[in-house]
């Protein structure tokens, strides 16, 4: 995948919560459910995508209700291919993380020099 997906980064920082809040660490998480350190970072940072199993693993092994079971199981779902409802477009894939990042954006900004003729 060339860049995370908006939900792949929202499901990220929600297992991130997750772990935070039962007081464990990714390396202590990660052994116990046979992952490594770096899994668990990837998957916490939606660079890469959990597999059904894993998520239904991890999620057991942290004890999340069964509400937010069913949530993070949706999100990972709505992650899909990280392509989204941009597919009809037929973007390339070089622009699609682009396109992430537009839909996560919360302000915009924009720098335009004003040149005054005769001052310098």
């Amino acid at each position: 995948m060339a860049g995370a997906s908006a939900p792949l980064r929202r499901l990220g920082a929600e297992l991130r919560r997750l772990r935070e809040t039962a007081g464990r660490t990714q390396t202590d998480v990660g052994a116990a459910i046979g992952r490594s350190h770096a899994t668990l970072v990837n998957w916490e940072r939606g660079k890469t995508k959990i597999s059904k199993s894993d998520l239904v693993c991890l999620l057991a092994e942290l004890r999340a209700p069964l509400e937010v079971r069913k949530a993070l199981e949706q999100l990972r779902e709505e992650a899909g291919g990280g392509a989204g409802q941009w597919v009809v477009y037929g973007l390339p894939d070089w622009l699609r993380p682009f396109v992430s990042f537009e839909e996560d954006a919360v302000t915009e900004t924009s720098f335009q020099p004003v040149i005054i003729d005769g001052l310098l």
